[in-house]
């Protein structure tokens, strides 16, 4: 028996020639949300962009005459980078409402006490507590997150999206609290009591 399994490709498509550090920034920048992308180019793309593209673990396609060409993709581990000084890393503490079209990053935790509104976006790069209703964007990169409300469209946490499907799962608990964790390749919810 044929086992199959049924994915959906996502491909981001570039118009004409690409300027190579513009197109650096823009992967830099989206990295997180750009990982189960594919890049297809139009016209032919330098070799130091491809392997730029190729180092970062993206696909990258040429579409000639309409037919996506995907190129084959490196895939070297990458090194971690060194871990930080415990001493060094700090604690964010927010006591109001983050509103719309503001962004906060911290590289550390990160405690928010009010209301993240629609618009806003949040980054942290260690763990992160919400302790009002989410609306906006959210990509935590710690070993947890500890929520109430998430009514975002996504949550981005260690690089993969949480679906609606886990985020309905935790608006309809009862706990008053919800941790997020990720465990192997699976991402999971726990209550909170």
């Amino acid at each position: 028996m044929i086992k199959t399994r049924q994915r959906t490709m996502r491909v981001l498509e570039f118009e004409g020639n690409v300027d190579i550090q513009e197109c650096k920034e823009f992967v830099s920048k989206h990295l997180p949300l750009l990982q189960n992308h594919v890049f297809a180019f139009q016209a032919e793309i330098s070799q130091e962009l491809i392997d730029f593209l190729q180092e970062q673990g993206l696909s990258v396609a040429v579409i000639h005459n309409g037919v996506l060409a995907i190129q084959e993709v490196k895939k070297e581990p990458k090194t971690p980078p060194p871990a930080p000084d415990p001493s060094c890393v700090n604690t964010l503490w927010l006591h109001r409402v983050v509103r719309s079209g503001e962004e906060i990053c911290t590289d550390g935790d990160m405690v928010i006490e009010s209301r993240i509104n629609s618009g806003a976006r949040i980054i942290c790069g260690g763990n992160l507590f919400l302790f009002g209703e989410c609306y906006g964007h959210i990509e935590g990169n710690g070993d947890f997150i500890i929520c109430r409300k998430i009514f975002a469209p996504a949550l981005l946490f260690q690089g993969m999206i949480i679906d609606r499907d886990v985020l309905h799962k935790i608006n309809q608990s009862s706990a008053l609290f919800k941790m997020i964790f990720k465990e192997g390749d699976n991402i999971l919810t726990k209550d909170i009591q």
